[in-house]
């Protein structure tokens, strides 16, 4: 009896441990997620970050000792130049002053000569007051001063110059302007501010960007993600509706989701021997949401992605905002199906099914393109 008992507990035993197994998978398959990243690769980026922030200020620090060395140049030049101006106003000075000295002997005298007949004439006027009043004027040492011969003062008066004869010809020319005099204190320091108005043309900072996909299957969901991204775009920030043209590229084999053998399914799925590129042509930007003062902007990428060779006109939203070390962050995602490129759906013997829709999201870092922010 005991034979035949323990080897139907051992049988029943081995149902329930499945069935519970099958429960248990069941209430977790929709809730676990697996999200693969290289080891170490978030710390990667924070030294990439704040190795761009370094190399950002070093070039500010540049070109501001640059800027420097210039500005004392022209200060040098300037001070030179005052000085000139000062010696030169010297010497008219001492000059106006020499002509003063050598014509004071003739002023004093003149002087003398005007307040010498200043009093005769009030000494004139006198008598001929006594006259009108029929008093005989005693004779006094004026009239005596006035008939007494002075030497005459030489006062030489130009005669006025001839105007000239007119000629009618051609207008003279208007001088031109004397250059306008800088202070010498006006130092020119060089303007490192991002611009958010105007056309500029951007570049990706390829370690600083990623892009990936969002996957769903029936056991779990995974992520995969390349970190091998270039492009170059050129866009009016403030007016992005005004158009924008670039591109983004991705290369096909960068892919990784963390599992080895996925991986190998996923290139193969995607032929990346004879596609090595997934490709991105921006074609425009639509229903634009701009905020000049916070240096964002929001709104729609439309464009041509092509994968596996097969090209398809996509709508991507995306946010675009200037951090503090004048990059543009740009994110965004969006649905894509994998039918419409033709790569096969994985599928693992009808247990294990991925679905068609997956979720692809860029999180970009641009620069203004080093000959535009000179």
């Amino acid at each position: 009896m005991l034979k035949k008992f323990f080897p139907a507990v051992g049988i029943f035993a081995v149902l329930a441990w499945t069935a519970l197994g099958l429960f248990a998978w069941s209430q977790v398959k929709t809730k676990l997620r697996v999200v693969i990243q290289e080891e170490g690769a978030e710390a990667n980026q924070e030294v990439a970050l704040l190795e761009d922030r370094l190399n950002t200020l070093s070039a500010d620090l540049d070109t501001l000792v640059e800027a420097l060395g210039s500005n004392f140049q022209l200060l040098a030049t300037a001070l030179a130049e005052e000085g000139d101006r000062a010696a030169v106003d010297a010497a008219r000075t001492g000059e106006r002053l020499a002509a003063l000295e050598r014509a004071m002997p003739a002023a004093l005298a003149a002087r003398e000569a005007v307040g010498a007949l200043q009093s005769s004439l009030r000494q004139v006027e006198a008598l001929a007051g006594q006259l009108r009043q029929g008093v005989q004027p005693a004779e006094t040492t004026v009239t005596t001063a006035l008939l007494t011969e002075t030497e005459p003062i030489d006062v030489q008066i130009p005669e006025p110059a001839p105007e000239p004869e007119v000629i009618p010809g051609p207008e003279p020319e208007a001088p031109a302007q004397p250059p306008a005099r800088k202070s010498f204190l006006a130092f020119s320091l060089p303007d490192r501010d991002f611009h958010f108005e105007g056309e500029q043309s951007f570049e990706i900072l390829s370690d600083l960007s990623r892009v990936g996909f969002d996957a769903k299957t029936t056991l779990h969901d995974f992520t995969g993600i390349s970190e091998k991204v270039q492009g170059k775009f050129t866009v009016d920030l403030a007016h992005p509706e005004q158009g924008v043209e670039g591109e983004l590229q991705v290369r096909a084999d960068s892919l990784i989701t963390g599992l080895e053998g996925r991986d190998e399914a996923m290139l193969e799925h995607l032929e990346a021997e004879q596609h090595p590129e997934i490709r991105f042509v921006l074609t425009g930007f639509r229903a634009p949401q701009v905020d000049a003062a916070k240096k964002s902007v929001a709104g729609t990428l439309t464009g041509r992605m092509t994968i596996r060779g097969k090209t398809v006109d996509v709508e991507l939203p995306v946010s675009a905002q200037v951090d503090d070390a004048r990059r543009l962050v740009i994110e965004g995602e969006m649905p894509l199906s994998l039918p419409d490129y033709e790569v096969p759906v994985p599928n693992k013997l009808g247990v294990i099914t991925m679905e068609e829709e997956v979720r692809v999201w860029v999180r970009l870092r641009a620069r203004v393109r080093a000959e535009e922010a000179n």
